[in-house]
């Protein structure tokens, strides 16, 4: 959906901030409606029945599909060949130090989401706090998530006067930061009442980074691997990301502990942030904009056309009349008929042996 979006706010305005704002009021509304459907399902069982989920999924699925194919998108001709594009968006070394930064980011992330819970938990969570609405309920829906969804409201409706302000680049440095406060606070916190403040940060770790990384990759790639690019990124960070913070944080947290485990990545985090700004500084900063690259490109081939077309005509406007009465005067002499192509060919020839200096 984000390139779609992208799409159609390039071609009818718009801010990518305010749209993906709607996904996220759709994610603080219907987790606790899924969850409520769950328990009223599961009362009378005896066992939690989740098919309540996997239906309002795809009911929300088949409006989804049905408002995407009725928006006018345009039409644009498919790839001829993705596996070439992808190739060619690989060949491009910022583009890769770019996507490796946001698989990055999705370790930390998976790690949150993986074993957070569970490090509540320990604390001595409740249930309702972590994934339920009272003790004996098993909704998904949980406190966390709505608080992370909610506080990111205002960041996405200000997403693109933000971006403005301060800058792509900055923003994904402000998500490692604030990768690294969640989790080194988590490791500081000794009731679970007090995660609350930290993933409300979540707004600027996850919301608004996904804006600014979405965005930035109009700057990076072609338009015609836009869409290619945000799908490689989304995949580096959502799922490879994601599955890697969650298996690497595993044996972290069995080697050192749970507590130690969230502050070891907090300092990754920092790390990574203070990393991704200095290569931007010393070498990334020049792909920021290509199409200056383009213009002074187009710039040098239209010199270099009119240098050619000054070439080839005459100098002065004594030089082309002398050049005009001459050709005149041979087409008199040696043709009647006043055209020199129509002279036999050998004649032509010794014309125009005639003519050279």
């Amino acid at each position: 959906m984000d390139p779609i979006a992208l799409t159609m706010i390039e071609k009818y305005g718009g801010d990518f901030g305010r749209e993906r704002l709607f996904s996220s009021i759709g994610m603080a509304i219907f987790s606790p409606i899924t969850g409520i459907l769950i328990d009223l399902f599961s009362q009378d069982l005896g066992y939690t029945d989740y098919s309540a989920a996997f239906y309002t999924y795809d009911i929300l699925l088949v409006i989804s599909s049905i408002s995407v194919f009725m928006m006018p998108l345009g039409e644009k001709l498919p790839a001829d060949n993705v596996f070439k594009d992808l190739l060619n968006l690989l060949k491009l070394k910022h583009v890769i130090i770019f996507i490796w930064f946001l698989f990055l980011l999705g370790n930390f992330w998976g790690f949150i989401e993986s074993f957070l819970f569970l490090y509540l938990k320990e604390l001595g969570a409740p249930n309702y706090l972590l994934g339920g609405w009272a003790i004996q309920n098993d909704s998904v829906a949980s406190i966390t998530i709505t608080v992370g969804t909610v506080s990111s409201i205002p960041f996405l409706y200000g997403a693109g006067r933000i971006t403005k302000v301060v800058g792509h680049v900055n923003l994904i440095v402000i998500a490692f930061i604030a990768h690294a406060c969640r989790l080194v606070g988590y490791s500081l916190i000794e009731n679970a009442w007090w995660c609350f403040p930290f993933e409300a940060m979540e707004a600027l770790s996850c919301h608004l980074m996904w804006v600014a990384a979405a965005t930035y990759c109009a700057l990076l790639a072609p338009k015609n691997l836009l869409a290619t690019l945000i799908g490689v990124l989304g995949m580096a960070h959502f799922s490879l990301g994601r599955g890697s913070g969650s298996f690497f944080g595993g044996f972290l947290i069995g080697e050192v502990g749970t507590r130690e485990a969230f502050r070891y990545m907090g300092l990754v985090a920092v790390a990574g942030g203070l990393a991704y700004k200095f290569i931007h500084a010393i070498w990334l900063r020049k792909y920021d904009n290509p199409d200056a690259d383009d213009d002074v490109l187009e710039s040098g081939e239209a010199e270099k056309l009119t240098e050619t077309k000054e070439a080839d005509e005459p100098k002065t406007k004594d030089q082309g009349t002398s050049m005009s009465q001459e050709r005149l005067s041979l087409m008199i002499k040696y043709n009647q008929i006043g055209s020199l192509t129509s002279l036999p060919r050998g004649s032509r020839v010794g014309v125009r042996a005639k003519s050279l200096p």
